[in-house]
């Protein structure tokens, strides 16, 4: 089988974000962003909540219109957006490659292989996330 290229999801798969600990659980980095975004309106999500459960691994705009709902946040979906992008962008140059990230992606780049990366960050946030990895 001759291989030409691979695609990776970033999030999870490529990166993720952990300061302290290092490479850690993208629903982490996410639940952080969220929590964030919940307190400068006076909210609080709790870390093993039901509204957790329901956002985590679903399409970002759902998880915008259940935390809205759920949390009686007085914004409209693309505030919110906004503002867990700009959150998102804040916490990329904290991002960390996964365990093998690195080497995988320089073997697969010197045997030729083409690299794709998926991801529905938008994109400053993906930028941010390798800015400190510019030979990968």
């Amino acid at each position: 089988m001759n291989i030409k290229g691979v695609i990776f999801d970033n999030d999870g798969c490529l990166q993720c974000h952990d300061p302290v600990k290092g490479y850690g659980d993208p629903e982490d980095h996410y639940y952080a962003a969220f929590e964030t975004l919940a307190i400068t309106f006076g909210k609080h999500l709790d870390k093993n909540s039901e509204l957790r459960r329901k956002v985590m691994g679903i399409d970002i705009r759902d998880v915008g219109r259940h935390m809205i709902t759920e949390l009686d946040l007085p914004i409209t979906y693309a505030e919110w957006k906004l503002a867990l992008d700009q959150i998102l962008l804040a916490l990329a140059p904290f991002a960390e490659i996964g365990p093998g990230g690195a080497e995988l992606l320089r073997t697969l780049h010197a045997r030729g292989i083409k690299i794709g990366v998926a991801s529905s960050a938008v994109e400053e946030v993906l930028r941010g996330k390798w800015q400190r990895f510019p030979d990968l």
